[in-house]
């Protein structure tokens, strides 16, 4: 097409042939393409003082327009629907009807020169949105054939559809069964085909004709498809299978024996469920380089107050052979914990077969369990660490007493025999019952059963005085445990590099520490001086980017941080740190100014960025930028600081008042200039009166000054 500008009384025409990839049209108050195609090429009229510059011609009156000289085979119309709204300064979207032809005739709109092939088309695609301008969802109808036979892509679903469905109900508008609302399904791009090019555009597509890349990318997904069909239909005759080891539970520092969050999070492993369970206990050994004899698996169950164990089935060679992997259920009164899918073991390896699995355990942790035994894990508890140390399982006799399970644990922890001790089960989160104190009565402890179950955790410590309980600030089991529920991982960001890994780090705290524990915490693990550490909150749930900074005096906790989101998205474990160069209560202690420096009025001013004690007086933060800026030599070397509103000058600040009061609202229309005071503005005389003035060229607006008026209009008058 060609542009032009064509001056209406000189022989003067300005051109240039362009190229376009599409052709951008109005949908906003235009009925159709033909309407919007008049209104691309109407005649602008340049007169008045928008008159052109035709050069040695002066202004002249013209008109400016475009010319169509051929359209292309395939053309591309973009209608615009998404617009800039001046008023609500923002986008929005046009869900105006607008009408489209299934064929277009441009032959009018050719207006240079003749064409060979007629400008008539046939339309071929409609690309289609629905929603609002902050999103949506996108398909397109296609005519495959030029044949009117269309056909719906939506994302990977394609069905045929009929020609009103494709091109009548995306005109946009009202709707016609609901007209109180407006229909914001329409189109936003057509794709015409020209009717002479029919045959050559849509000929038949071979094999040759696809790029290598794209057959092979084809291949590959269709490979994809066809597996994850193949594991869809296989995957009710297969269990996702976790395994948990001792190895878990060594690491492991809360309740239960291990986190089954992390075990759930596991890549799992896939058996079938029609395996018999001597092949599974094989499948097993195989998957962890032991020989099948060595290992032995305890399915996890869950239990009635809400907790899960594993369970020793004691299964016999017979019954591995006559079981498949969905009968272990049934060989126990619990179920899987977990889902319908989920299979979750511990996987035991025999201590005589692998000592260093064996953690302290007897060797009658490897003999066979009889019915009138139960299973239970210990750990022991330091006060003074502040850890819990595994040390292994062993069977008991159901009929347990308390002297009993004493020995036993002095003997896990190498304590000498008859140390008083502290014992505890470990029933689930937030229930810890106290089993064994000693101040129980001697006759309790050697008469009285003690109510364990199979599977259970017993938690032991050395007994303590009053003196370590005064001291130690998680004296007992029950203290720890209670402190694990404050526990949480918070990650730590340098908020000047917070897409540099090595700078980012992740510390286990307490939701109830305040700030002076939690920067201690940071400056510790940055080994730094906590003065010089300042943090900030993230700015919501759904931002995760540096927000208000803490203040060193804060009385919040941890927790606060978290909590203060009204959202219903999960809350950010997370702050960003900033190292600073200064200590932090002297930093809180200044305040940030932004100012304008004003040199020359009719050139823009340069901006700084101050830090200035909110104590201190107008005339101290002069002095910070007479220090930074090179005053004119023949000058009064006097500073003063104007404030400025929306183009206008409000007044001046006082040398001596107070920056805290001066500066308190620091708006986005709201500045603050400092300039050198002219020499004649320095000291004003009796009848003298600085008034504001601001010079406009054009739509230009200048700085506006202060100027001096004498013996003009204002007069100072004594009454």
């Amino acid at each position: 097409m060609i542009s032009f500008i064509r001056c209406k009384h000189v022989d003067y025409e300005s051109s240039r042939e362009e190229s376009f990839m599409d052709i951008q049209l109005n949908v906003k108050d235009q009925k159709d393409v033909y309407e919007s195609f008049d209104d691309y090429v109407r005649v602008e009229v340049l007169e008045g003082d928008n008159k052109y510059d035709a050069g040695d011609h002066g202004l002249q009156d013209a008109e400016k327009g475009i010319a169509f000289t051929k359209f292309p085979p395939v053309l591309h119309l973009q209608l615009k629907r998404f617009q800039f709204d001046p008023i609500s300064e923002n986008n929005i979207k046009i869900n105006d009807r607008f009408e489209f032809p299934e064929r277009l005739d441009l032959t009018k709109y050719i207006k240079v020169g003749p064409t060979d092939v007629p400008p008539v088309y046939f339309l071929h695609a409609v690309l289609v949105h629905s929603g609002d301008n902050h999103g949506g969802h996108y398909v397109v109808y296609i005519n495959p054939e030029g044949d009117g036979k269309w056909c719906k892509f939506d994302d990977d679903v394609v069905v045929r559809c009929t020609k009103k469905e494709a091109i009548e109900r995306n005109y946009g508008g009202s709707s016609d069964e609901f007209l109180q609302f407006r229909n914001c399904t329409n189109a936003y791009m057509l794709v015409y085909i020209n009717e002479a090019k029919r045959e050559e555009i849509l000929q038949p597509v071979s094999e040759d004709d696809i790029p290598g890349y794209l057959s092979q990318r084809l291949t590959e997904e269709r490979e994809t498809e066809a597996r994850r069909r193949k594991e869809k239909s296989e995957q009710s005759q297969y269990l996702n299978l976790r395994v948990v080891t001792e190895d878990d539970m060594v690491i492991h520092q809360g309740h239960e024996l291990v986190d089954m969050e992390k075990i759930m999070a596991r890549k799992p492993f896939r058996i079938r469920k029609e395996s018999n369970l001597l092949q599974f206990q094989e499948t097993l050994a195989e998957w962890f380089g032991y020989r099948p004899e060595d290992i032995r698996f305890w399915p996890y169950h869950s239990r009635q107050n809400g907790s899960a164990r594993p369970t020793n089935l004691n299964l016999d060679q017979t019954t591995l052979q006559s079981h498949v992997v969905q009968d272990i259920s049934s060989l126990s009164s619990g179920h899987f914990a977990g889902d319908e899918e989920d299979l979750i073991v511990f996987l035991e390896i025999l201590p005589y077969r692998n000592p260093r699995s064996c953690r302290n355990l007897t060797a009658k942790a490897a003999q066979r369990r009889s019915d009138s035994e139960m299973t239970l894990f210990f750990r022991y508890y330091d006060p003074v660490r502040k850890v819990l140390e595994y040390k292994g399982y062993e069977m008991f006799s159901e009929k347990l007493q308390a002297k009993e399970l004493i020995e036993a644990c002095n003997v896990k922890a190498g304590f000498p025999s008859g140390t008083a001790l502290l014992i505890f089960n470990d029933i689930k989160a937030n229930n810890v019952e106290k089993l064994v104190a000693p101040d129980f009565p001697s006759g309790r402890l050697g008469q009285t059963y003690l109510d364990l179950c199979d599977g259970d955790l017993v938690v032991f410590q050395k007994a303590i005085t009053l003196e370590e309980d005064a001291l130690l600030p998680l004296s007992t089991v029950k203290d720890f445990f209670k402190d694990l529920t404050f526990r949480t991982d918070v990650e730590f960001v340098d908020k000047e590099r917070p897409s540099d890994d090595s700078c980012t780090f992740s510390l286990t705290l307490n939701l109830k520490m305040n700030y002076s524990q939690v920067v201690n915490a940071v400056a510790a693990r940055l080994r730094t001086d906590p003065k010089r550490i300042q943090l900030f909150k993230c700015q919501s749930a759904l931002r995760d980017s540096p927000g208000a900074a803490i203040t060193c005096s804060s009385d919040s906790t941890l927790k606060d941080l978290f909590t203060n989101f009204r959202t219903s998205m999960p809350k950010p474990k997370k702050l960003f740190y900033h190292h600073l160069d200064m200590d932090i209560d002297e930093m809180e202690a200044r305040k940030e100014v932004k100012v304008v420096w004003q040199s020359n009025y009719r050139e823009e001013g340069r901006e700084f960025v101050l830090l200035v004690n909110r104590k201190g007086m107008i005339k101290d933060l002069l002095e910070q930028v007479k220090k930074q800026v090179d005053l004119s030599p023949d000058g009064s070397g006097q500073l003063r600081l104007v404030e400025i509103m929306n183009s206008k000058m409000q007044g001046t600040f006082p040398l001596m008042g107070p920056l805290e009061n001066s500066l308190v609202n620091m708006s986005g229309n709201r500045t603050f200039r400092v300039e050198e005071i002219p020499t004649d503005q320095v000291k004003l005389g009796p009848d003298e009166l600085l008034i504001p003035v601001a010079h406009f060229h054009k739509v230009r607006i200048a700085s506006p000054l202060a100027s001096g008026v004498r013996h003009l209009v204002f007069y100072l008058l004594e009454l």
